[in-house]
C-alpha cells in the first residue's frame, strides 16, 4: 500500500507543476496595459505558437489510516521538470524528475492532439486519457480557466533580467473546482481501484512576472498551503494532507518552434 500512496503523491506533485505552470501560461498577453492583459487572455492564449518551461518545486505529506493506528507515514518531495508546448499544434512534452528520502524517479509524458504516451524508467506506452491524467489534465484546465479571474497588481520587479509587472491571482471556485477535479483523477490514475473524491484546498494563489517591454510570461509561482485528501487505497481508508506546496516555472523561447512527434 506504502508504493501506491507514494505514486499517488507523485502523481500530485507532478499535476501540481503542469496545473500551475498551465494556469501561469494561460495568463499571457501581449498588450502592454496589465488591465487590459485578463480580458485579452483567453484570446491571446489560444492565439499563441509555442514556448518553453522550466520548473521545481517541493511538498511535505502526511498519510496515516484511521483502521491502523499504527500506519504513520511523513515525507517530503522535490521535483524538477522541463516541458515545451506547441500551443496551435495542441502539442506538449514534459519530462520531470521527483526526488523522495534519497530515491529518484524520472517521468516523461507527450501529448499529441487526442494522444498520449507515458514513460516511467521503461519503454514508452500510448494510454488512454484517463491514464495520461496529469498531462491530459493540463491541456484540459487551460480551455477551462476564466479570462476574469481577480488579481492585485503588486510592486514591479526584475526577474530573470527582465523588468516585470507583478500580479497576484486569486484561484476562484471554478478553477479550484477545475483543479480538485484533475487531482481526483490523477491520484486515482495511479491504481484504477483506488478512490479518493473528498479533496479540499486551502489558501491557493499564483504569482506572475511578466515582461514589461513585450508583455510575456517570465516566471510563475503557485503556492498551495494545504490539501486535504480522503479516500481508499488498496481497500484501506486513507487521510492525506499535503502541505506547503511550492512550485516556481520559469518561461523562455517563446514564440521559437518546438518539434514534437510522437516518440512511438
Amino acid at each position: 500500500m506504502k508504493k501506491g500512496v507514494v505514486l499517488a503523491v507523485c502523481g500530485v506533485l507532478l499535476l501540481c507543476a503542469v496545473i500551475g505552470g498551465g494556469l501561469a501560461a494561460y495568463f499571457l498577453f501581449f498588450s502592454k496595459s496589465p488591465a487590459k492583459a485578463f480580458k485579452t487572455a483567453v484570446k491571446e492564449m489560444t492565439e499563441g505558437d509555442y514556448y518553453q518551461m522550466s520548473s521545481d518545486g517541493s511538498m511535505t505529506a502526511s498519510v496515516s489510516a484511521p483502521s491502523m493506528p499504527d500506519f504513520d507515514m511523513t515525507f517530503k518531495m522535490d521535483m524538477s521538470g522541463e516541458s515545451k508546448v506547441d500551443v496551435q499544434g495542441e502539442k506538449m512534452y514534459t519530462k520531470m524528475k521527483t526526488t523522495m528520502e534519497g530515491m529518484s524517479t524520472t517521468a516523461e509524458a507527450y501529448v499529441i492532439g487526442e494522444d498520449y504516451y507515458i514513460k516511467t524508467d521503461g519503454d514508452w506506452e500510448k494510454v488512454s486519457k484517463d491514464e495520461a491524467s496529469e498531462a491530459s489534465n493540463e491541456m484540459d484546465a487551460l480551455k477551462d480557466l476564466s479570462p476574469d479571474a481577480e488579481y492585485t497588481l503588486l510592486e514591479e520587479q526584475n526577474v530573470e533580467g527582465v523588468d516585470c509587472y507583478h500580479y497576484e491571482v486569486a484561484l476562484d471556485d471554478e478553477m479550484l473546482k477545475d483543479f480538485t477535479d484533475a487531482m481526483t483523477a490523477s491520484m486515482q490514475g495511479s491504481n484504477p481501484e483506488d478512490e479518493f473524491s473528498d479533496i479540499v484546498v486551502d489558501d491557493a494563489k499564483i504569482e506572475l512576472w511578466i515582461s514589461k517591454a513585450d508583455s510575456r510570461i517570465i516566471k510563475s509561482d503557485m503556492k498551495i498551503a494545504k490539501i486535504t485528501v480522503k479516500g481508499t487505497s488498496q481497500g484501506v481508508e486513507l487521510e492525506m494532507v499535503i502541505s506547503d506546496v511550492a512550485i516556481s516555472s520559469v518561461y523562455s523561447n517563446w514564440g521559437e518552434k518546438v518539434d514534437i512527434q510522437a516518440p512511438i
